[in-house]
Protein backbone atom coordinates (compact mmCIF):
# COMPACT_ATOMS: atom_id res chain seq x y z
CA UNK A 1 0.00 0.00 0.00
CA UNK A 2 1.47 3.40 -0.92
CA UNK A 3 2.00 5.90 2.20
CA UNK A 4 0.06 8.20 3.00
CA UNK A 5 1.14 11.86 2.98
CA UNK A 6 -0.04 13.90 5.80
CA UNK A 7 0.04 17.81 5.74
CA UNK A 8 0.10 18.28 9.50
CA UNK A 9 -0.52 21.44 11.61
CA UNK A 10 2.11 22.38 14.12
CA UNK A 11 0.56 25.98 15.53
CA UNK A 12 2.69 28.92 17.48
CA UNK A 13 1.67 29.73 20.54
CA UNK A 14 -0.08 33.09 20.97
CA UNK A 15 -3.56 34.81 19.94
CA UNK A 16 -4.13 35.62 16.15
CA UNK A 17 -0.87 34.05 14.51
CA UNK A 18 -1.90 33.30 11.00
CA UNK A 19 0.47 32.54 7.78
CA UNK A 20 -0.95 32.42 4.16
CA UNK A 21 1.99 33.23 2.83
CA UNK A 22 4.94 30.46 3.56
CA UNK A 23 8.79 31.90 3.49
CA UNK A 24 10.51 28.11 3.59
CA UNK A 25 7.55 27.09 5.39
CA UNK A 26 7.68 23.31 5.56
CA UNK A 27 5.21 20.86 4.94
CA UNK A 28 5.09 19.72 8.67
CA UNK A 29 3.72 23.90 9.04
CA UNK A 30 0.73 23.67 7.11
CA UNK A 31 -2.45 24.99 8.55
CA UNK A 32 -5.30 22.88 8.20
CA UNK A 33 -8.01 25.08 6.53
CA UNK A 34 -5.66 25.14 3.36
CA UNK A 35 -7.25 22.59 0.28
CA UNK A 36 -5.28 24.01 -2.32
CA UNK A 37 -1.29 24.18 -2.18
CA UNK A 38 1.22 26.18 -4.85
CA UNK A 39 5.32 25.21 -3.82
CA UNK A 40 7.60 27.75 -5.49
CA UNK A 41 11.37 26.29 -5.53
CA UNK A 42 13.49 29.10 -6.97
CA UNK A 43 16.11 28.53 -9.21
CA UNK A 44 20.03 29.76 -6.93
CA UNK A 45 19.30 33.44 -8.41
CA UNK A 46 15.86 33.96 -7.20
CA UNK A 47 13.35 35.72 -9.23
CA UNK A 48 11.85 38.62 -7.05
CA UNK A 49 9.18 39.39 -9.72
CA UNK A 50 7.95 36.34 -9.50
CA UNK A 51 8.32 35.44 -5.64
CA UNK A 52 6.53 39.33 -5.32
CA UNK A 53 3.20 37.85 -7.63
CA UNK A 54 2.77 34.32 -5.96
CA UNK A 55 3.06 36.71 -2.59
CA UNK A 56 0.47 38.64 -3.59
CA UNK A 57 -1.89 35.78 -5.22
CA UNK A 58 -1.36 34.27 -1.74
CA UNK A 59 -2.34 37.53 -0.25
CA UNK A 60 -6.05 37.48 -2.79
CA UNK A 61 -6.83 33.89 -2.01
CA UNK A 62 -6.25 33.69 1.51
CA UNK A 63 -6.65 30.45 3.31
CA UNK A 64 -8.16 28.86 -0.08
CA UNK A 65 -4.79 28.83 -1.29
CA UNK A 66 -1.19 27.64 0.53
CA UNK A 67 1.46 29.63 -1.42
CA UNK A 68 4.89 28.68 -0.06
CA UNK A 69 8.07 29.82 -0.78
CA UNK A 70 10.34 26.98 -0.48
CA UNK A 71 13.77 26.68 0.01
CA UNK A 72 16.21 23.40 -0.98
CA UNK A 73 16.90 22.89 2.95
CA UNK A 74 13.76 21.85 3.85
CA UNK A 75 13.61 18.67 5.80
CA UNK A 76 11.29 16.68 3.41
CA UNK A 77 12.71 17.97 0.25
CA UNK A 78 14.35 14.91 -0.99
CA UNK A 79 10.47 13.41 -0.63
CA UNK A 80 9.28 16.42 -2.42
CA UNK A 81 11.56 16.43 -5.40
CA UNK A 82 10.72 12.05 -4.93
CA UNK A 83 6.93 12.98 -5.47
CA UNK A 84 6.73 15.70 -7.35
CA UNK A 85 9.31 14.70 -10.40
CA UNK A 86 11.48 18.12 -9.86
CA UNK A 87 14.49 17.72 -12.01
CA UNK A 88 14.86 22.03 -12.89
CA UNK A 89 14.28 24.89 -10.87
CA UNK A 90 12.93 27.56 -11.04
CA UNK A 91 9.65 25.09 -10.14
CA UNK A 92 5.89 25.52 -9.36
CA UNK A 93 3.81 22.81 -8.03
CA UNK A 94 0.13 23.07 -7.27
CA UNK A 95 -1.72 20.22 -5.47
CA UNK A 96 -4.94 19.92 -3.31
CA UNK A 97 -6.61 17.68 -0.18
CA UNK A 98 -8.16 14.44 -1.95
CA UNK A 99 -11.09 15.78 -2.59
CA UNK A 100 -10.33 18.05 -4.98
CA UNK A 101 -7.47 15.78 -6.57
CA UNK A 102 -7.68 11.91 -5.51
CA UNK A 103 -7.85 9.46 -7.71
CA UNK A 104 -10.39 7.11 -5.52
CA UNK A 105 -9.34 4.04 -5.01
CA UNK A 106 -6.14 4.42 -6.71
CA UNK A 107 -4.75 5.94 -3.46
CA UNK A 108 -2.87 8.88 -5.76
CA UNK A 109 -3.08 12.60 -5.98
CA UNK A 110 -2.95 14.67 -8.99
CA UNK A 111 -0.32 17.50 -9.28
CA UNK A 112 0.57 19.83 -11.98
CA UNK A 113 4.22 20.77 -12.29
CA UNK A 114 5.40 24.55 -14.02
CA UNK A 115 8.99 24.22 -14.78
CA UNK A 116 8.85 25.65 -18.16
CA UNK A 117 11.97 28.44 -18.43
CA UNK A 118 9.76 30.39 -20.53
CA UNK A 119 6.55 30.38 -18.96
CA UNK A 120 8.29 31.42 -15.18
CA UNK A 121 10.30 34.01 -16.89
CA UNK A 122 7.77 36.07 -17.60
CA UNK A 123 6.28 36.58 -14.05
CA UNK A 124 2.75 37.75 -14.74
CA UNK A 125 2.04 34.88 -16.88
CA UNK A 126 2.84 32.47 -14.77
CA UNK A 127 1.33 33.52 -12.11
CA UNK A 128 -2.21 33.96 -14.14
CA UNK A 129 -1.09 30.07 -14.99
CA UNK A 130 -0.96 29.25 -11.06
CA UNK A 131 -4.24 31.37 -10.19
CA UNK A 132 -6.29 29.15 -13.64
CA UNK A 133 -4.95 25.92 -12.07
CA UNK A 134 -5.43 26.69 -8.94
CA UNK A 135 -9.22 27.72 -10.15
CA UNK A 136 -9.65 24.40 -11.26
CA UNK A 137 -8.39 22.93 -8.55
CA UNK A 138 -10.93 24.41 -6.21
CA UNK A 139 -14.28 24.52 -8.45
CA UNK A 140 -13.88 21.00 -8.52
CA UNK A 141 -12.71 20.86 -12.16
CA UNK A 142 -9.42 18.61 -12.04
CA UNK A 143 -12.13 16.33 -8.97
CA UNK A 144 -14.58 15.98 -12.30
CA UNK A 145 -11.95 15.16 -14.65
CA UNK A 146 -10.81 12.51 -12.07
CA UNK A 147 -14.52 10.99 -11.74
CA UNK A 148 -15.49 11.02 -15.48
CA UNK A 149 -12.09 9.22 -16.96
CA UNK A 150 -12.85 6.50 -18.95
CA UNK A 151 -10.85 4.03 -16.17
CA UNK A 152 -9.09 4.32 -12.88
CA UNK A 153 -5.47 3.49 -15.09
CA UNK A 154 -3.21 5.94 -14.46
CA UNK A 155 -2.09 7.42 -17.53
CA UNK A 156 -6.02 8.06 -18.52
CA UNK A 157 -6.57 9.74 -15.40
CA UNK A 158 -3.38 11.84 -16.11
CA UNK A 159 -4.64 11.99 -19.88
CA UNK A 160 -8.61 13.24 -18.52
CA UNK A 161 -6.76 15.66 -16.36
CA UNK A 162 -4.39 17.61 -18.59
CA UNK A 163 -7.13 17.99 -21.42
CA UNK A 164 -9.03 19.55 -18.71
CA UNK A 165 -6.80 22.21 -17.36
CA UNK A 166 -5.65 22.34 -20.80
CA UNK A 167 -9.30 23.12 -21.80
CA UNK A 168 -9.93 25.82 -18.63
CA UNK A 169 -6.53 27.48 -19.59
CA UNK A 170 -7.13 27.96 -23.13
CA UNK A 171 -8.22 31.84 -22.44
CA UNK A 172 -4.48 32.30 -21.77
CA UNK A 173 -3.29 34.16 -24.41
CA UNK A 174 -0.02 32.16 -26.01
CA UNK A 175 -1.22 29.26 -23.77
CA UNK A 176 0.55 26.14 -24.86
CA UNK A 177 -0.94 22.78 -23.00
CA UNK A 178 2.07 20.27 -23.26
CA UNK A 179 5.01 22.83 -23.20
CA UNK A 180 3.46 25.13 -20.32
CA UNK A 181 2.63 22.80 -17.31
CA UNK A 182 2.82 18.83 -16.67
CA UNK A 183 0.51 16.47 -14.91
CA UNK A 184 1.39 14.10 -12.89
CA UNK A 185 -0.01 11.60 -10.14
CA UNK A 186 1.93 11.28 -6.29
CA UNK A 187 1.42 8.03 -4.54
CA UNK A 188 -0.62 8.13 -1.92
CA UNK A 189 -2.88 11.14 -0.61
CA UNK A 190 -2.74 14.86 0.59
CA UNK A 191 -5.77 15.30 3.66
CA UNK A 192 -5.42 17.85 5.90
CA UNK A 193 -5.34 16.13 9.47
CA UNK A 194 -3.52 17.74 12.40
CA UNK A 195 -0.13 15.99 13.58
CA UNK A 196 -0.81 14.08 16.80
CA UNK A 197 2.45 15.18 18.51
Amino acid sequence: MADKYSLSLKREEGPGITKDIGENVFLDDLSDEYRVFAFYYPPAMPDEDLESGLRGLGDLTGENLFVNIGKLNDPSFAKIVKAFDIHDYPVVVLTATSDLAGAGEEGVNVYVRIDDKRVLEDPARAVELVQEIYTLFLRGEVADAIAKAKSNERMELVRAVAKRIGAGLSKIAGFVADRDFKVSLVEGSFEMTKSAT
